[in-house]
């Protein structure tokens, strides 16, 4: 999300006396997390795809196995680290909830 005054007014709300500083930093963690679970989605989409194929190579899933727990780690990481900052971010808690879903 943009600081360009696309921001929602219930989520300007959310960051009602908060230094512009944790603003940007917080922003710019938002997109990390949204590139970071978008990434972990494609990646089990490749994952449980491979499985489903005649011929099944463990190499493939091996590396596969490896790139989810790394950034299910990485979302994990940032989502603690949003929470630190806001953790009553709209948008955030809907993505997440959507993650974990």
């Amino acid at each position: 999300m943009p600081l360009d005054g696309g921001l929602k007014e219930a989520q300007l709300k959310s960051y009602a006396g908060l230094d512009v500083t944790i603003v940007i930093t917080f922003e710019t963690l938002f997109n990390k997390f949204e590139k970071a679970t978008s990434q972990s989605a494609t990646d089990y989409i490749e994952f449980w795809s491979h499985l489903d194929s005649n011929s099944i190579d463990l190499n493939v899933i091996d590396k596969l196995g490896v790139k989810i727990i790394e950034r299910c780690k990485r979302v994990t990481d940032l989502w603690e680290q949003l929470c630190k900052i806001n953790p009553r971010f709209p948008a955030a808690l809907y993505l997440y909830g959507n993650y974990l879903e």
